[in-house]
């Protein structure tokens, strides 16, 4: 398991999306393209899976996290600080 000590902060998911499970993440990280593509925790040191994810606005993406399938998962990851290593 990761502490926070040791990984950088790449975003915080501020809301939930539509009807599917997807999350608005207001992202630290700058190559928005390749987000889905590293490894990710939470702030509790439990790997977080993007399996896609879409630029917004600016600073926010849409993703879908891996067997989040409705809204009311996902506004259960609200607030949920993103780090990786």
């Amino acid at each position: 398991m990761k502490t926070k000590e040791n990984l950088i902060l790449i975003g915080v998911i501020s809301a939930a999306y539509k009807l599917h499970g997807e999350i608005i993440l207001n992202s630290l990280f700058t190559s928005h393209s390749n987000i889905s593509k590293i490894k990710i925790w939470d702030q509790n040191g439990n790997i977080i899976r993007l399996i896609s994810s879409k630029k917004y606005k600016k600073n926010k993406l849409i993703c879908k996290i891996e067997n989040c399938r409705d809204r009311d998962k996902a506004e259960s990851f609200v607030t949920t600080q993103l780090f990786c290593d």
